[in-house]
């Protein structure tokens, strides 16, 4: 991975092989960003898919082999139990311009992903459980002026 400091916030270029997940969480922690926002574009391999049915409070995941074009990856950063933590969602297409779409589980660079970052100052967001949803929501701290 390379990338390039600007005034609102990071644009990285992660190489082939390198996983999304694994690599912007250790650039966060590494940079101790705790809360931001990030949009993607590029090309993923062993992409994981997952789609949450709140009915039964759990994910179902499907695997998607080979090489994918990302036509739209977003996602926020916020802490779990004291480190980054990445909620992605993304919209992929392969080789015959089908879409493929949900919660992005794991995706592995496989020519380029190219990502802006930007960090919220201050941090304030973490993830707690929430009962209702069986998901891990965030949660906003409250911030003195």
């Amino acid at each position: 991975m390379t990338y390039l400091e600007t005034p609102q916030g990071f644009f990285l270029r992660l190489s082939i092989g390198e996983p999304l997940h694994d690599t912007l969480v250790q650039f966060c922690a590494e940079r101790g960003i705790t809360a931001g926002h990030f949009t993607a574009i590029g090309a993923v391999r062993s992409l994981k898919l997952a789609y949450y049915h709140l009915d039964r409070k759990e994910y179902a995941t499907r695997a998607f082999p080979g090489d994918l074009e990302v036509v739209s990856c977003t996602g926020n950063i916020a802490l779990l139990e004291g480190r980054p933590f990445l909620h992605v969602h993304g919209l992929f297409s392969d080789a015959e311009y089908r879409p493929y779409a949900g919660h992005v589980v794991r995706a592995e660079v496989s020519a380029t992903l190219e990502v802006f970052l930007t960090p919220f100052p201050g941090g304030g967001i973490r993830r707690a459980f929430d009962e209702a949803t069986g998901l891990k929501l965030c949660v906003f701290e409250p911030r003195v002026a």
